[in-house]
């Protein structure tokens, strides 16, 4: 790769960046291959006459004949690349090969490339066979087509207004895709035509959605306001919050008794406050007047969205209407708003006066636990009340005594396997033998087990390790297909909401936002979520992002702790921060799933940063499945020893650590070369929290992250790991075919402990979020029902990783009485020297071969260094962390979990 690296800036410097003067004779002269010009014209702006050029110096050397004969290749790749090539051959000839491939290609993924090339050619006579392509496809295929057909714009627009009359329903969705971007007054009458009599509920659906966009006032009528449809009731609700007038909060008004729609009358009624404040006054009559229980909380959900409103009336002359307004706020058990407010006011009148609000509330049982769970000493005190604990829901599925049986169980058989397999193959011996040298014998055979487990483990990871070298050369190719100007096209990939959950980050957190909100994506929303910080991490995000409190309607599909507030700044329009009560890192995820608006979510800690384009290429993978993806995990790279400003890297170096050392060459061997192989396997069970993307629906339906508040009434410390078997088994279980994926060159930066103890304690964690995993999971353990996650998956995670360190640790005792006892003979000592030692540092090395390509941000002599490191790491580093896994397992038989977080020192500035 660096050699080819070499040969690209050679090219460059010969011949111009821009190729402006490029010269055939230049290129036959230096013998560059045609196909690295191909990929330097990929990312580069030209001019028509500049494509015209090139496509002249491709068919003068025949390359247009040998890429369309790859268009019938056995080879998806091949096709692909093929496909992306002659997109830039712009002549009849080659137009046409696409063509023909295109109608002839059976696999939807290699098709969008053919599509791609074929809507470069920009000719108008391709549309009838495009169109002929989407029939029977699957929404995969139909919406990237969709997307693309919009280039064609008027020649598009001639066609399908001929085609209005047809009862082909694909024909029908794309014109009414097409009339989202195009509102002609013929498709006006198209759209309201299918939404009223269309026999497809899809159909209807779509073109009530293409109405609410360019049409709002369409959907203000009878028919479809009460229409029996769910979704297009919804849909003529928001619609016609256009009007923004009183009329229109009285017309939504009568949805809020109605329990499939009173979400998005809530979100509606409070999106015309948000820009006609004005009327609030007169919904607190409607709240006042209101007989209606179930409409009275939903007026007072939205009236404690604006709750500061009130609390500063408390000054004025209207102060006690404005106490008789709160009271019935918090009579309707809207109290989490008002709560904080309280928490945080420092202006003495509006404590008087909130004190007397409060004596007079607190008799109402839920306020007064509420109060009692949240309201701040002092304030409780001056109430009379006592702090309580909030409470946790019952544990309905699993429970500690279980899993505790669980472990003794399994730890009882793996001191017995041993020493059953010592029995059998040793019957005679221990019959003829007296116990001292049947002790000597069992001494000699437990390091020989011990040996071979080293060695099935390493083998294990040799493997896996073929498996990420192919997935390598896979993903390495397709990224290589791909172009920013096909990746930014809008519709090709999907939308993102990143998720950052923030915990006592006030070292790193205006680095780490600043990154993400600098992240090259056509369209993404960052949602940080402070999850009840005790330090400055709130106020810091305030005061550099000039954040403001607004009224924000949660439509609550995950069970969560309560959100204190939601803060906004118009100018940074893709920023949200949510305040909220301590629940743990799961709890704050599924508040950000709730806030989300985006087709997927990307979970990363609050404490990482992002590479620009990380996210193109974690998502850019989802062109290349086209039966779905529902998680995805990136590459997680140490920070430390590497400068940053402001989110952005001054320099990247290796940590100067040795702990922090050790870790790197962790990371490298297990994400670059690891989980690159399980995920071709379909087995990946773990995407690192601290960067994965994860299918919002697929999410929601496997109930989202395991907390307390979520119907499995249980915590536990490996979310992560947790979600992605929960979100694989509904795969299997639905027999569906999408997949769980890692992308190895989609990179995240964190902070990685550089202390034995907080090392230890992030381990610890680790390990007993596996070991809470296994068993909430081990009814699929074995079970072929689950395919490759239960019969490979789950089992190496299960002996290896959780009952591992057992075997391990007892075998490094047994290796010392051995030593002690002066009957290891040299010939062990040297197998399992082998076994240990120099295979775990083939496996290391061979990863760092894998992940050639990703190291590379350091230097030479950096390299050798981690090079030396992947060695020592054998002697010492690997032994305590398996004490810590030994530590843990014990460990987790008697103490409570927790989100337990590492001490930071912060990025280097």
């Amino acid at each position: 790769m660096r050699k080819f690296r070499q040969k690209e800036a050679y090219y460059i410097e010969k011949v111009g960046k821009n190729f402006k003067d490029i010269d055939i004779d230049l290129i036959i002269e230096n013998r560059v291959h045609l196909n690295q010009l191909i990929e330097h014209i990929k990312i580069v702006d030209m001019s028509d006459e500049e494509k015209e050029k090139y496509t002249q110096i491709f068919i003068n050397n025949n390359v247009h004949k040998k890429y369309i004969k790859r268009l019938s290749s056995l080879s998806k790749i091949r096709r692909k690349e093929a496909a992306v090539i002659l997109g830039y051959i712009k002549t009849y000839d080659v137009l046409r090969e696409l063509e023909i491939a295109l109608i002839r290609e059976k696999k939807e993924d290699v098709k969008f490339y053919i599509l791609w090339a074929i809507v470069k050619h920009k000719n108008k006579n391709s549309i009838p066979v495009i169109l002929r392509s989407v029939k029977n496809s699957t929404p995969f295929y139909f919406n990237k087509v969709s997307s693309l057909m919009v280039d064609y714009g008027k020649d598009l627009y001639y066609y399908l207004s001929y085609k209005m009359d047809t009862d082909e329903e694909y024909l029908q969705k794309l014109i009414i895709n097409f009339a989202s971007y195009f509102p002609k007054e013929s498709f006006r009458f198209f759209l309201i035509e299918k939404a009223t009599k269309s026999s497809s509920k899809e159909i209807k659906e779509l073109a009530v959605n293409a109405l609410s966009e360019n049409y709002p006032e369409v959907l203000d009528d009878e028919f479809f306001l009460k229409n029996d449809d769910e979704e297009i009731r919804k849909k003529a609700i928001e619609a016609i919050a256009y009007k923004n007038n009183f009329s229109t909060i009285i017309k939504v008004s009568e949805f809020l008794a109605d329990e499939k729609v009173y979400q998005t009358a809530i979100s509606t009624i409070s999106s015309i406050l948000r820009s006609r404040p004005g009327l609030i006054e007169k919904v607190v009559e409607l709240f006042k007047k209101e007989k209606n229980s179930e409409k009275k909380k939903a007026y007072a959900r939205i009236l404690s969205l604006r709750i500061e409103y009130f609390m500063y009336k408390l000054m004025s002359r209207d102060k006690e209407y404005a106490k008789e307004i709160i009271k019935e706020i918090m009579f309707s058990h809207k109290t989490s708003e008002i709560i904080d407010f309280v928490n945080k006011n420092k202006i003495e009148e509006i404590e008087i006066e909130m004190i007397s609000v409060l004596n007079s509330v607190k008799s109402d049982d839920y306020v007064k636990r509420e109060l009692s769970y949240y309201l701040n000493g002092d304030l409780l005190e001056k109430l009379s009340l006592e702090r309580e604990e909030p409470e946790s829901l019952p544990h309905f599925v699993t429970n500690e005594k279980g899993k505790i049986k669980f472990q003794w169980f399994f730890l009882l058989i793996t001191f017995l396997i041993p020493i059953a397999i010592f029995y059998f193959t040793k019957y005679d011996f221990i019959q003829n033998n007296e116990q001292t040298e049947i002790l000597k014998e069992f001494v000699v055979d437990f390091n020989i087990y011990l040996g071979f487990y080293v060695i099935s483990l390493n083998l294990i990871y040799l493997i896996i390790l073929v498996f990420s070298y192919l997935e390598k050369y896979r993903q390495e190719t397709l990224w290589n297909l791909k172009n920013m100007e096909m990746l930014t096209k809008e519709g090709i990939l999907p939308s993102i909401s990143v998720i950052a959950p923030a915990y006592n980050e006030e070292k790193n957190i205006v680095e780490s936002v600043n990154s993400l909100l600098s992240l090259d994506y056509p369209e993404y929303e960052l949602i940080v979520v402070n999850d009840g910080s005790k330090d400055s991490t709130l106020e810091k995000l305030k005061s550099y992002f000039y954040l403001e409190k607004i009224d924000y309607v949660v439509n609550e599909k995950l069970m969560t702790r309560p959100i204190r507030g939601i803060y906004f700044n118009k100018n940074i329009p893709n920023l949200i921060v949510i305040d909220k009560e301590n629940g743990g890192k799961a709890d704050s995820l599924n508040v950000g799933i709730n806030v989300a608006s985006k087709e997927y979510i990307c979970g990363i800690d609050a404490d990482s940063i992002l590479e620009s384009d990380s996210l193109y290429k974690l998502v850019s993978v989802t062109i290349d499945e086209p039966n779905g993806i529902s998680a995805v995990g990136g590459n997680i790279i140490p920070v430390n020893g590497s400068k940053t400003d402001r989110g952005f890297f001054e320099e990247v170096k290796i940590p100067k650590n040795p702990l922090a050392l050790f870790q790197t060459i962790e990371y490298i061997r297990a994400f670059l070369a690891g989980r690159l192989g399980w995920s071709s396997i379909n087995s990946l069970l773990i995407i690192s929290g601290a960067f994965g993307l994860f299918n919002r629906e697929d999410t929601i339906q496997a109930g989202g992250y395991m907390t307390e508040s979520e119907r499995y009434g249980k915590n536990t410390l490996g979310e992560d790991m947790e979600l992605v078997v929960r979100v694989l088994s509904g795969i299997k279980e639905r027999k569906s075919k999408r997949k769980i994926s890692f992308v190895y060159n989609a990179n995240a930066w964190t902070e990685v402990p550089e202390k034995f103890w907080s090392l230890f304690v992030q381990r610890d964690r680790w390990q007993k979020g596996l070991i809470d995993i296994l068993h909430f999971h081990r009814r699929k353990i074995f079970n072929k029902n689950y395919g490759t996650m239960g019969l490979i998956g789950l089992p190496y995670h299960f002996i290896f990783e959780a009952l591992g360190p057992i075997f391990e640790f007892s075998g490094i005792v047994v290796f010392l009485i051995g030593l002690y006892l002066g009957i290891v003979s040299f010939e062990i000592f040297i197998f399992l020297f082998i076994a240990v030692v120099m295979l775990g540092t083939v496996v290391s090395i061979s990863s760092f071969i894998i992940a050639e390509d990703e190291v590379n941000y350091f230097s030479f002599k950096e390299t050798i260094v981690l090079l030396i490191f992947s060695i020592l790491e054998n002697f010492g580093y690997r032994q305590f962390q398996n004490f810590v896994r030994l530590f843990s397992y014990f460990n987790s038989m008697r103490s409570r979990q927790s989100w337990g977080k590492s001490k930071r020192k912060g990025f280097n500035k």
